[in-house]
């Protein structure tokens, strides 16, 4: 069992920081020595080396060594020779047991959405060929083009994800919504319907046929109904609350709405379910509250945008108040600067005589 070996296994028993120490230790003798390890073994270290970085949250010197092991496996996989390592040879061959191409990849592209460069993400994942996708790097592409707004090739990459795993709910509820947002109800419904009977009444298939039923007025009454059901099984379930809160926003029902949401925070905290609160409270002129909700909600997460629309809005309406008391201020504060002038024009005579005895002595 060579060196490689050990930070191996220590890597899959969650060893991070040593892992971390060991392979940046091994890599600067490398550096140094470069005959010391063959190349699958430097190929190795820096995979290992860049999981303990993305681990530390380090995305960004993980991308680093991520990029260098692929320029690594790149290198290797065009020569059939490779070089023997100097007192660690290994006794299989060193082509087994190498660290997945493919996973380094969607490493990369999970350390790239961490630093909110979802471009990047998207060019490693789309670089991978088709056949070698995995589920769950075909469902990341399709989070990421649906955020983008690429509805055609998320609807794709859903559909893959839903043929190589059929219940994968999360990528039904994704391709419902690419639906939605190109306007094909028909479609998500036929989608939601299918999924209700597969799976049953359960609060997700209750909320993900509520959904739909949401975006069309015919259909308003029966969504209240599924959302209703929804809740009765599990009264702390976000989506159906945030599908609920969005139909009594429609109804004006404001008072409604902040008892819901208010009973769904007694026993958790939520980012969107604090910023709808805080929505709903500026409805009924608390406002207070809600910029306390709108705080709560940042605190939670700090990029949430529309927390942060809700409380500039706020400031904004209340900045023209601000605004007459500080004229009121000034008002007072003129009423007073001609004595004040006149007293400085009085001072600046005393100390003028003061300067000129000075200059006299």
């Amino acid at each position: 069992m060579n060196v490689i070996d050990h930070v191996r296994d220590m890597a899959a028993a969650g060893l991070h920081s040593n892992v971390r120490l060991l392979s940046s230790l091994l890599l600067t003798m490398s550096n140094n020595n470069p005959e010391l390890f063959s190349p699958p073994q430097k190929y190795q270290l820096l995979v290992y080396h860049a999981d303990s970085l993305f681990h530390d949250k380090e995305y960004r010197n993980a991308v680093s060594k991520y990029t260098m092991a692929l320029q690594q496996k790149k290198a290797l996989s065009k020569t059939s020779k490779v070089r023997p390592s100097t007192g660690n040879s290994a006794s299989t061959p060193q082509s087994q047991c190498l660290p997945s191409e493919i996973e380094v990849k969607y490493k990369m592209a999970e350390c790239y959405t961490m630093l909110k460069q979802d471009k990047d993400a998207i060019a490693i994942l789309d670089g991978i060929p088709s056949r070698q996708r995995t589920p769950k790097i075909n469902m990341m592409l399709a989070n990421l083009y649906k955020k983008a707004g690429q509805e055609r090739p998320s609807v794709t990459s859903y559909k893959e994800v839903l043929r190589q795993c059929p219940l994968a709910l999360d990528a039904i509820l994704g391709l419902i919504e690419c639906y939605l947002a190109s306007n094909s109800i028909r479609e998500a419904m036929v989608m939601a319907n299918n999924v209700y009977k597969t799976l049953g009444a359960n609060a997700q298939t209750l909320t993900l046929l509520a959904t739909v039923c949401l975006e069309d007025p015919v259909t308003q009454e029966k969504a209240k109904t599924l959302l209703d059901k929804a809740l009765t099984q599990r009264p702390d379930y976000i989506k159906a609350v945030v599908k609920k809160a969005e139909l009594l926003s429609r109804e004006q029902k404001y008072e409604d709405g902040i008892a819901l949401l208010r009973n769904a925070l007694a026993n958790q905290s939520d980012c969107v379910l604090h910023r709808i609160l805080g929505d709903f409270l500026v409805a009924v002129n608390e406002y207070q509250e809600a910029m306390d909700q709108y705080s709560i909600a940042l605190s939670l997460d700090p990029n949430d945008q529309k927390s942060l629309e809700g409380m500039q809005k706020m400031e904004k309406e209340e900045s023209p108040t601000d605004a007459t008391q500080e004229e009121d201020v000034d008002d007072m504060e003129g009423s007073g600067e001609e004595g004040d002038l006149e007293g400085s024009d009085s001072e600046a005579a005393q100390w003028a005589d003061q300067e000129q005895w000075f200059g006299m002595q």
